[in-house]
């Protein structure tokens, strides 16, 4: 199950599934990969983040919270506050339910239809809750439910953590995207598209090591190089090319022109906190600040 289908799960699951869960976790230390990024005239820092830590990951470093004393603006990927998941209640019906008289099944082989429904009935998913649902958020459905049973959705991003640290200091939050823009992009996708981002979720869930766990273990690492491999190397986690290109390309290039326009109208220091995998691999986000000209300098 992909970073940015996580990120989804993280923005639905109040709307899918309600009941929290917990897990036991071992304590373990981390550091989060921190970049500046300079001009003649303005700092900005960027912090790569991830979804659903180990509540006992240790992760803020001194050089970490260095920069968040020194921010005094905080721009994130989009709004993690409950009441903007809240929002969210209204559209997924609207971007995720079928209306046209299919259901689920009927877009998909036999083949694919029983790997889809033998999953659903493994994780305790009443069938005809999949039915309605578009392939795409029958993905979300299935790796919501799939995190839940192991523990991770009682977890806490670093998104979290930044907005909780910002209204204690009254730091003003900025986002890039609306929450619901993710949604859209992925409910934008072609059928065949989602189908095989389906797919590629279910045969993710029923592997033994959930890739969320192996993402956090090489960004708590900050081993970038192996985790861009992971996540967007010829075996990464995407279904198809125009999947990677709606979901990070795209999205980053709008992100380089936003903070591109922060830059050169900011006067004091923001800090920039988005997804760890729109970071690395070759259209990395710091690449292309690069591009425009911009020093851009790994620091941890």
């Amino acid at each position: 199950m992909s970073l940015f289908i996580l990120s989804a799960i993280v923005l639905v699951y109040d709307f899918i599934n309600p009941a929290p869960a917990h897990a036991e976790e071992a304590q373990s230390t981390g550091t989060p990969p921190i970049w500046t990024v300079r001009n003649a005239d303005a700092t900005l820092y960027l912090v790569g983040t991830v979804q659903l830590l180990p509540p006992d990951l240790s992760w803020r470093s001194a050089t970490f919270d260095d920069a968040l004393s020194t921010a005094d603006s905080l721009i994130l990927e989009n709004d993690p506050r409950p009441e903007a998941r809240t929002e969210l209640q209204k559209l997924i019906p609207q971007l995720g339910v079928l209306r046209d008289g299919r259901i689920l099944a009927d877009l998909l082989s036999e083949e694919q239809a029983a790997a889809v429904y033998d999953l659903a009935t493994e994780l305790s998913i009443p069938l005809p809750a999949m039915n309605p649902l578009k392939p795409w958020l029958a993905s979300i459905q299935l790796g919501s439910m799939a995190a839940m049973k192991r523990g991770y959705m009682s977890r806490q991003g670093v998104a979290e953590t930044l907005v909780e640290a910002a209204g204690k200091a009254d730091t003003p939050l900025i986002f890039l995207e609306q929450a619901s823009d993710q949604l859209h992009v992925l409910a934008d996708l072609s059928e065949p598209l989602q189908i095989g981002m389906l797919m590629r979720s279910v045969e993710e869930i029923r592997k033994t090591e959930f890739q969320n766990d192996r993402i956090i273990d090489l960004w708590s690492k900050g081993d970038m190089e192996t985790l861009a491999d992971f996540l967007h190397g010829e075996n990464g986690v995407w279904s198809d090319e125009a999947v990677y290109q709606a979901m990070v390309v795209q999205r980053n290039r709008d992100w380089a022109n936003q903070i591109d326009a922060v830059m050169k109208n900011q006067q004091g220091t923001p800090l920039v906190a988005v997804g760890i995998g729109h970071l690395v691999g070759k259209d990395a986000l710091p690449l292309m600040l690069a591009e425009k000209g911009y020093q851009v300098l790994r620091i941890e």
